[in-house]
């Protein structure tokens, strides 16, 4: 099975953090070869965990689409890949990382992050995806409702 999508992979992964790292997480018996089942399951997780992100922000056209992916939504999603292919062992720089990645797509849900495609313009959302969070402030703390609660008492 290959390890790659529309938007992690292991071409990706190299380009970004090396064919060294890329061996010594995936080779798990030491065949020269890359465990394909945790690879794929690794890939998998974080395929969905991005999309799921992705329609939440309003932006669910992005998912599956191999043209026009931001690399800064790339990188983000390859630091989740990372993260999960270490397993056990992330180093602080690893977890620090992902951290930093699953921040960043929660501000993209928020709306506090926009994507911008190659020609430097924002990528249109949709604001009525099904699982759009929206954000209620009050003066002290932040609150999140979704789409059908403030459809029923907004």
């Amino acid at each position: 099975m290959p390890a790659s999508t529309w938007l992690v992979g292991q071409a990706a992964y190299v380009a970004r953090f090396g064919h060294g790292e890329w061996t010594d997480l995936t080779d798990t018996d030491g065949s020269g070869q890359p465990d394909g089942d945790m690879v794929a399951a690794a890939v998998a997780d974080t395929t969905a965990d991005v999309s799921r992100y992705l329609r939440q922000a309003g932006y669910g056209a992005l998912v599956g689409q191999a043209e026009g992916v931001p690399e800064d939504l790339r990188r983000r999603a390859l630091d989740i890949l990372r993260y999960l292919l270490h397993r056990n062992r992330p180093s602080d720089e690893v977890r620090e990382r992902y951290r930093d990645a699953v921040a960043w797509f929660d501000a993209l849900v928020a709306g506090d992050v926009v994507l911008y495609g190659a020609d430097g313009q924002p990528l249109p959302r949709r604001v009525d995806e099904p699982n759009r969070a929206h954000r209620a402030v009050g003066n002290t703390r932040r609150m999140v409702y979704g789409a059908d609660f403030l459809r029923r008492y907004g």
